[in-house]
């Protein structure tokens, strides 16, 4: 379990169309009235090979999503930092970064508690169809600092 603090992957794809990559938070509870998650997804659809989304939940009806697109495609060959630091204080936020600059800050619906971890890639519809298949996601290196 993972409280308030600096999460950052450096990780390489070679994915293009069909799926999604991503680091996140998560905490579950009482049949979603607790869905504690703060994500960072990145993929590619049938459009664009540089899509990414900032999001943060506190239940399964309370989210904030932020999309924009990346200045590199997902499978550019490059290794690449993907951070957010989530801030549980006074001001409560998360702020994400992508080689090191902002992209975003989300200041509504702030996880309140511990959460565990997860690194890795699934398929959903919303990244477009799987068009080559088989596709991986390298991780470089993984930090976490507590605030």
């Amino acid at each position: 379990m993972f409280g308030p603090g600096s999460f950052e992957m450096v990780a390489k794809s070679d994915a293009l169309s069909g799926i999604c990559l991503a680091m996140w938070t998560f905490f579950y509870a009482d049949n979603g009235a607790v869905n504690y998650e703060i994500d960072i997804e990145f993929f590619g659809d049938d459009i664009a090979n540089n899509r990414v989304i900032f999001s943060s939940y506190v239940s399964e009806a309370l989210g904030t999503h932020v999309e924009q697109r990346l200045p590199f495609d997902i499978n550019d060959g490059n290794y690449h930092s993907y951070r957010f630091d989530w801030y549980n204080d006074e001001n409560p936020r998360v702020e994400y970064y992508i080689d090191g600059v902002l992209f975003c800050s989300i200041t509504t619906n702030i996880p309140k508690a511990s959460m565990t971890l997860w690194l890795g890639a699934w398929c959903p519809s919303w990244a477009g169809p799987n068009i080559a298949g088989k596709y991986h996601l390298y991780i470089r290196s993984f930090e976490y600092t507590a605030f």
